[in-house]
């Protein structure tokens, strides 16, 4: 598995083994100085390490250091839970990292939407008309669509970060409040038939969402 090697530097120094440096040159396929300059000034930039001196030359690993080196995510992803757990917003700030952590996007791209479109209108037998997605096959369309939807989850902020956080809070109260407490009343082994009938018509009607505002509900 490879690993971040800002991560790595910061491990190392935690563990006490030895200079960075030196015990990333005699490894089997060691990084070039150049990548290791930049992971080093990252930590420096990012407030992980200390800058060097005398009596510490690759610097000393701070609070936020050790933080990154425990968090499985990158530097900067870990700075915004830092930074959202110092101004209160905590649960907001996870949920953005969230996204921004995975490597699929939250809103569909054009050039596999149709084929997902297809397959679900399909498999949960939905009327492609109540979808009024007749325009979205015209990519120029589509992009105006999606664009129009981003600017409308993100209040006219144009901020990429705020859309994926008010697009999760909608999904979350619309379809999955009333639907986790109702859940736990049932066992697995003895479903109710027509709360089973229940989950299926709110899983159509999460679909028609999702179309309709190309989100990729598979991030959720």
């Amino acid at each position: 598995m490879r690993c971040p090697l800002e991560k790595v530097i910061l491990k190392t120094k935690i563990s006490e083994i030895g200079e960075p440096l030196e015990l990333l040159k005699s490894c089997i396929s060691n990084p070039n100085e150049y990548d290791l300059g930049n992971a080093f000034r990252n930590l420096i930039d990012f407030g992980a390490i200390s800058i060097p001196n005398n009596i510490n030359p690759s610097g000393k690993v701070t609070f936020i250091g050790k933080m990154f080196a425990k968090l499985p995510c990158d530097i900067k992803i870990t700075r915004i839970l830092l930074m959202g757990y110092c101004f209160k917003v905590f649960e907001q700030s996870a949920v953005i990292c969230s996204f921004l952590n995975v490597e699929k996007d939250m809103f569909y791209m054009r050039h596999n939407f149709l084929n997902i479109m297809r397959d679900k209108i399909a498999r949960f037998k939905l009327n492609k008309d109540e979808l009024n997605l007749s325009d979205v096959e015209d990519f120029s369309l589509f992009d105006m669509r999606t664009w129009q939807n981003k600017v409308a989850f993100s209040n006219n902020s144009n901020s990429d970060h705020i859309a994926y956080l008010n697009c999760f809070n909608t999904w979350l109260h619309d379809y999955r409040s009333e639907l986790i407490p109702e859940m736990s009343k049932y066992k697995l082994t003895k479903v109710d038939k027509r709360f089973m009938d229940g989950l299926t018509n709110q899983r159509k009607e999460e679909i028609k969402w999702s179309l309709r505002n190309f989100v990729n509900l598979d991030c959720m």
